[in-house]
């Protein structure tokens, strides 16, 4: 691989947060019991559109734009508090089939994790939380990221059929640096619900099709 290529293949799959995964490798979120200690938080992720755009010039490398719906169902018996500005794809998963999703067995993946902050954490309001009652429903829209290879060589995805799960965390930026603020708030406000830290969505299909004249990426700055 050319070293070109190679800077490229860094950039789509490190980006200082990546670690895809190859066939069939086994890629876990970064607590598993945190994601799936929520069951009573129902998570359901609809595809709306998806848009591709390629990496430099002489690569494969392709990143997919999903915009989705994501509905939250509260099938606890109590209020919960949900904070909207949630990062939807704190971890992804993509499979080649429901079985095989699963089974723990991705064709390809990620883990993130929250980047130092330059600045003290924004103080958590009530006001950025939505208030789920018990059989309530909240639903919004989210953008989630896939990366692909028109190259059947590379451990990426591929044009075709896959199923996506998305790993949520719901934490605000001051809870995830200072527990006390957490621990603060849960007190102050427990009598209008619990606070949802992770849910992991349902696993949910999406078509893949590389246009190799799409058009180039954009750098982010």
């Amino acid at each position: 691989m050319e070293t070109k290529s190679i800077w490229n293949w860094i950039f789509f799959c490190a980006a200082g947060l990546l670690a895809c995964g190859a066939k069939s490798q086994t890629l876990a979120p970064v607590d598993t019991s945190a994601y799936k200690t929520d069951r009573q938080i129902r998570a359901v992720v609809t595809p709306i559109s998806s848009s591709v755009c390629r990496g430099a010039a002489e690569t494969s490398e392709y990143k997919v734009q999903l915009l989705a719906s994501l509905t939250f169902e509260n099938r606890s018996q109590r209020p919960v508090l949900l904070y909207k500005d949630f990062s939807p794809w704190a971890t992804e998963r993509i499979a080649a089939s429901p079985e095989d999703m699963a089974a723990g067995k991705y064709v390809a993946g990620f883990t993130g994790d929250r980047m130092l902050l330059v600045r003290k954490p924004r103080r958590a309001s009530i006001d950025d939380f939505a208030v789920i009652n018990p059989g309530g429903t909240y639903t919004t829209k989210i953008r989630a990221t896939l990366f692909a290879s028109a190259d059947l060589g590379i451990p990426l995805v591929h044009s075709g059929k896959y199923w996506t799960q998305l790993g949520i965390d719901a934490r605000p930026d001051e809870f995830y640096f200072d527990t006390r603020a957490k621990e603060e708030f849960q007190r102050r406000w427990r009598s209008r619900g619990r606070l949802v830290g992770f849910v992991l969505a349902e696993p949910f299909p999406i078509e893949i099709r590389l246009d190799p004249n799409a058009l180039a990426c954009k750098v982010e700055p």
